[in-house]
C-alpha cells in the first residue's frame, strides 16, 4: 500500500499523471506535495503549478486565482502576479478579485508603475460612478507622486470627470496638474469640460461647468471669444449670478462689444440691490449708450435713472 506521506512515491505518481493527462489526480497530487514540502521555494514552485493547471488544463479560473493568491501569502511573485493579471485580462467576471488580490502586494514592495496597470485592470470592472471616480483618483495619485507622470495623472483626473463631473477638489487638482504640464493640459482640461458640460442634464453642475470652461480659456488659453460663449452658457444654465455678470463684462469690454456690454451692464442693474452699487452701474450702461453706441437719448434718459438712483 503506497503511503499518501511518501514525497517520492507522490512525484513518481505525479510525472505518471501528468504523462497520460490525468489533471484531476495530478492537481490533488501537487497539492499533497506542496503540503509535504519543507523547503519553501520547492513549495512555493508546487503552489504555481497547481495554479497553471487549474487555469489552463482544468479550466477553472476562479480555484486558480485563489491557488496564485495561496503563493503571493508567501511573499511578492512575480509569475503569479503576472497569471493573476493574465486572468483578469481574459475573464471579465473575475476581473475585479484579479486587481484586488494583487492591489496589497504590489503597494506594499513599490511596484507602483505594475499597480497603476492593475487600478487600470479594476476600472474596467466597475460600474458604479462613484466607484470608477475613485479608482481614476487613485491612479492620478501614483502616477503623480510615485511614477512621476504628471500628464498621465492628469488624464486619470480628467476621465474622472466623466463620472463625478462636478466634484469640486477634483477640479482643483486637474488645475494644478495643468499648471506642471502646461498649456495642452488646459487645452485638455477645456475640451474636457465643454464635453462634460454638453452631455451632464443637471443644470448647476453644467453651469458650474461653464464657468470654469469660461475662466480656463480667458486666463490660461487667452481666448476671450469662447471665454464670452462659455459664461453665456453658465448663465443659461444656472441663471444670471454677480460672478458670472462681472466676468462677462471683462469679456465684452476686451472684446470692444459694446451692445453685448450693454446688456449685462442692464442685467447686473436687475440682479443688484445695494442703491451706490446700482447707481455706479446706471451710470457706466449710460456712458456707453452715449459714448460707444450712439445713442444719446437713451443715454440721457439712463442718467436720469441714475440721478434718481
Amino acid at each position: 500500500e503506497v503511503r499518501p506521506d511518501s514525497v517520492d512515491v507522490l512525484e513518481r505518481l505525479g510525472a505518471l499523471y501528468e504523462t497520460e493527462g490525468m489533471y484531476a489526480e495530478l492537481h490533488e497530487n501537487l497539492r499533497a506535495r506542496a503540503g509535504l514540502e519543507a523547503d519553501s521555494d520547492k513549495r512555493r514552485a508546487l503552489k504555481k503549478r497547481v495554479g497553471g493547471l487549474l487555469a489552463k488544463e482544468l479550466d477553472d479560473p476562479a480555484q486558480a486565482l485563489v491557488a496564485y493568491s495561496d503563493v503571493l501569502a508567501m511573499g511578492f511573485d512575480p509569475d503569479a502576479i503576472a497569471a493573476i493579471r493574465a486572468i483578469g485580462e481574459a475573464r471579465e467576471e473575475l476581473r475585479h478579485e484579479a486587481a484586488e488580490s494583487v492591489t496589497g502586494i504590489l503597494l506594499a514592495e513599490g511596484k507602483y508603475a505594475e499597480l497603476v496597470d492593475v487600478l487600470e485592470l479594476r476600472l474596467r470592472a466597475e460600474t458604479e460612478p462613484f466607484d470608477r471616480a475613485r479608482t481614476l483618483r487613485q491612479i492620478a495619485e501614483y502616477c503623480e507622486n510615485r511614477v512621476e507622470s504628471p500628464d498621465r495623472a492628469l488624464g486619470a483626473l480628467l476621465r474622472s470627470l466623466a463620472e463625478e463631473p462636478g466634484d469640486a477638489p477634483t477640479h482643483t487638482d486637474i488645475e494644478r496638474l495643468c499648471k506642471a504640464v502646461g498649456k495642452t493640459g488646459f487645452e485638455k482640461y477645456a475640451d474636457t469640460l465643454r464635453e462634460r458640460a454638453t452631455s451632464t442634464f443637471d443644470s448647476t453642475v453644467t453651469a458650474d461647468l461653464y464657468a470654469r470652461l469660461g475662466r480656463i480659456e480667458r486666463a490660461e488659453l487667452g481666448n476671450a471669444r469662447k471665454a464670452a460663449e462659455a459664461f453665456q452658457h453658465a448663465a443659461e444654465q444656472g441663471g444670471d449670478t454677480t460672478e458670472v455678470l462681472v466676468a462677462l463684462e471683462s469679456v465684452f469690454s476686451e472684446l470692444g462689444d459694446s451692445a453685448a456690454l450693454a446688456d449685462v451692464l442692464e442685467r447686473r442693474i436687475a440682479l443688484e440691490t445695494e442703491a451706490e452699487p446700482i447707481a455706479d452701474l446706471v451710470h457706466r450702461l449710460a456712458c456707453l449708450q452715449i459714448d460707444a453706441l450712439g445713442e444719446k437719448a437713451q443715454g440721457l434718459a439712463t442718467l436720469r435713472t441714475a440721478l434718481e438712483k
